[in-house]
């Protein structure tokens, strides 16, 4: 059941096609993507093989991951290039082999993932070299609250315990909506949406505490805390990313 197929320029009827969704601000629910236009999204990379195009099921992913442990499709010594991580020029590893993110995990031996996304679409998948154990995501929602849920995925895998997000109430979070002018010229906005907090550049706020959250999806980690005065009002937040050295102080406006 995978097959390349170019919905634009050949258009077919597939039996049990999962389409890819998006979500309207403006309609308030989820739209196919030409609901927006033609125009409007991805049609530069819509005749594209290999980036986009290929559709596949959870059954024969799996049963690629199969074969990429013997030497139907790739040999052992391929194998070797496509899975190991590459240095620069300067010898400095990139974590990238071919076509391949790569790390080493303590718990889970070497790692070998990466991600995918189209127009409606989110995709993952890991493979656990060492432990043979693979994850794979296929997700036909691509909306604001779309995440992989890697982490826990992962836990579950290893019959570790689920770890439960730290949540706040609304009126907590509500609060913090409001302009932080940190006097540079950048003013972040954040502001309440779908029961969450988000930030200027869309990015979902989520708390660690009751006064400070993460970026999700961003790295490195970025993480904002807001800082109250002795009447428990709002009056800063403190923007920090400790790998890059960033820790900006913003004052919200009035």
């Amino acid at each position: 059941n995978t097959f390349v197929y170019r919905r634009r320029y050949q258009p077919e009827e597939i039996k049990n096609y999962a389409q890819g969704y998006l979500y309207s601000d403006s309609l308030k629910r989820k739209i196919l993507p030409d609901e927006k236009g033609k125009d409007f999204y991805c049609v530069y990379l819509d005749g594209i093989f290999g980036d986009g195009m290929v559709n596949s099921t959870l059954q024969d992913l799996f049963k690629w991951d199969r074969a990429l442990y013997a030497d139907t499709l790739v040999n052992e010594e391929d194998k070797k290039l496509v899975f190991a991580s590459h240095q620069t020029r300067e010898g400095v590893d990139t974590g990238y082999g071919y076509g391949w993110f790569v790390k080493q995990d303590s718990l889970s031996g070497k790692i070998v993932s990466h991600s995918g996304g189209w127009a409606g679409y989110t995709t993952f998948i890991e493979r656990h070299i060492d432990k043979d154990k693979t994850i794979i995501l296929l997700q036909n929602n691509r909306t604001k609250l779309t995440k992989v849920p890697l982490r826990n995925t992962r836990r579950i895998l290893y019959g570790q315990p689920v770890e439960v997000p730290f949540s706040l109430e609304k009126r907590i979070l509500l609060r913090y909506v409001g302009d932080y002018d940190s006097g540079n010229g950048n003013v972040e906005k954040i502001d309440y949406e779908f029961d969450r907090l988000w930030s200027s550049n869309r990015f979902e706020l989520q708390p660690i505490s009751p006064t400070k959250f993460k970026l999700v999806g961003f790295r490195p980690t970025v993480t904002f805390e807001f800082i109250l005065d002795s009447n428990e009002n709002v009056e800063k937040l403190r923007i920090q990313q400790v790998e890059t050295g960033l820790d900006e102080i913003a004052i919200r406006q009035k």
